[in-house]
């Protein structure tokens, strides 16, 4: 009897119909569309945004929140302003006392941070520190 059961569930499982959302693949007269774009909306902008992030770590603090990171596995440098509209972040809430947020006066020289961003206009998402120096 069981055997039964699972014989019909799983046939019902294979001979179901696949289905594809609507945006992507529509039927019209007999002849199968494909939407190329299923992410677009009309006017033609993408729904989701690219972002990107890269770990470093702290080389320096200066004024006027100015970070200067390294590159560990290329040795490059570069040189950042976070702005307030930028959220810092701890990874695990052990390490800053419980908090999760974080302020600019929390990052310190040697610690080791992702950066999060966006590449088609190079704004920063946000800012994680990954371990305390």
């Amino acid at each position: 009897m069981r055997s039964t059961l699972l014989i019909v569930s799983l046939s019902a499982l294979l001979l179901a119909p696949l289905t594809v959302p609507a945006a992507v693949q529509a039927s019209v007269g007999g002849v199968t569309v494909q939407d190329d774009h299923p992410f677009e909306t009309e006017a033609g902008q993408p729904d989701a945004q690219v972002i990107r992030s890269v770990d470093l770590v702290i080389a320096d603090l200066g004024p006027d929140n100015q970070v200067k990171l390294i590159d560990p596995r290329t040795e490059r440098e570069m040189v950042l302003k976070l702005t307030d509209a930028v959220p810092l972040r701890a990874r695990s809430k052990k390490q800053f006392d419980g908090r999760k947020q974080l302020a600019f006066d929390d990052l310190a020289k040697g610690q080791k941070i992702r950066l999060s961003f966006r590449p088609n206009d190079g704004a920063i998402i946000r800012l994680t520190v990954l371990k305390i120096a």
